[in-house]
């Protein structure tokens, strides 16, 4: 148990594929927040707790699960052609199919 008398001394980080955090790696911090990058793609399951000035570890946090994933995204799929935009030409000429109404 933490003793508030002797103050914070850091954070302990326990990470892991595994939920039950066997086996699992530690990280020691003192600001509370951390940055961890370099994770290949998978679940990663965190807790964490505080140690006083004393050497005394606080109750773990709940779990949290995190997933990453690294991998790019797909390209995206190019639209299908408009047929409304083909049938705009003459098969002949391949010039624009302008309507008999609006030849001048």
């Amino acid at each position: 148990m933490v003793d508030n008398e002797s103050g914070l001394k850091e954070y302990e980080l326990f990470e892991s594929v595994y939920p039950s955090f066997s086996p699992s790696t530690s990280y020691r911090t003192t600001p509370s927040e951390y940055l961890i990058t370099g994770k290949a793609s998978g679940t990663y399951y965190y807790r964490v707790r505080a140690i006083d000035n004393a050497g005394n570890a606080g109750g773990w946090s709940n779990t949290v699960d995190i997933i990453v994933d690294i991998r790019p995204p797909e390209p995206p799929t190019p639209p299908a052609p408009s047929w409304a935009a083909i049938d705009d030409f003459d098969d002949e000429s391949g010039q624009e199919d302008v309507p008999k109404e609006s030849r001048i």
